[in-house]
């Protein structure tokens, strides 16, 4: 399964009222593409009118809960975006960050077998209990807003929260405003201008020089990027899509 990440209302995520790139790309191509999640949501709710007021009502009840102001506008009007930074970017954006945080570990040449085990990406996970703040991880990483939550919310608060959303789901959450520092930080420190992330984004690796036909179109292939690379394009596309969360005052999530 592929890593997209999403910016947009919940109604708008959980009605299914959106598309991911390559469905979107499977459109213009004339193309059918099937997208299988790790969780399958297909006998949840999906009418707008009846997932808004569920959202609406778990804002207005949580940010009491948690002394915040978690209100934000689930109107249909809206945007949303979305991109592909895959679980290649993901990771090797944490492997710069890990890098950063403890120079004497290097960003690998080569993908390992299991990205989540090295150590630059390891840190300590601990449940605290629904709805209950938690601190940094005890790492005291500088980017720890970048590696444990799967959302993150236009919320004013410096730690993370762990509890139930209106879908079921139980997530770790951060804030967009924090993510954004944190994501700004870690370009800072590598030196990256927006020129410069602008150039990490488009690049996508060299073409293969061979060809693969569906349904009759023609695609090409292209070499997979290592991981400083992918983890450079991973960070451009990622602080794109947060700054974009920020302005529009929208979650981020990540889809997979």
């Amino acid at each position: 399964m592929g890593l997209d990440v999403y910016v947009g209302t919940l109604t708008r995520y959980y009605s299914g009222d959106w598309e991911l790139i390559t469905q979107r790309v499977g459109r213009e191509l004339g193309l059918t593409v099937e997208v299988v999640r790790q969780d399958d949501h297909s006998e949840a709710l999906t009418d707008p009118n009846e997932i808004r007021p569920m959202i609406e009502h778990w804002q207005s009840s949580i940010g009491p809960a948690l002394g915040i102001d978690a209100r934000w506008d689930e109107a249909d009007v809206q945007p949303y975006f979305t991109d592909k930074p895959d679980w290649d970017g993901y990771w090797g954006m944490l492997f710069l960050a890990g890098a950063v945080a403890n120079p004497t570990l290097a960003v690998p040449d080569v993908w390992p077998d299991h990205p989540e085990r090295r150590p630059l990406v390891q840190i300590t996970h601990k449940r605290h209990g629904l709805l209950r703040r938690k601190g940094p991880p005890e790492s005291g990483s500088r980017f720890w807003c970048l590696r444990v939550p799967t959302v993150w919310l236009p919320w004013e608060f410096d730690g993370m929260w762990h509890g139930r959303f209106p879908s079921g789901e139980t997530l770790t959450v951060g804030s967009v405003s924090e993510l954004n520092t944190q994501l700004r930080m870690l370009a800072t420190d590598l030196g990256a201008s927006d020129d410069t992330l602008t150039v990490w984004e488009e690049a996508i690796g060299q073409p293969l020089g061979e060809e693969i036909i569906v349904d009759g179109q023609v695609l090409e292939r292209f070499e997979r990027s290592a991981p400083l690379e992918a983890g450079r394009r991973g960070l451009a596309m990622f602080i794109r899509l947060a700054a974009l969360a920020a302005e529009h005052r929208l979650p981020l999530r990540l889809d997979y």
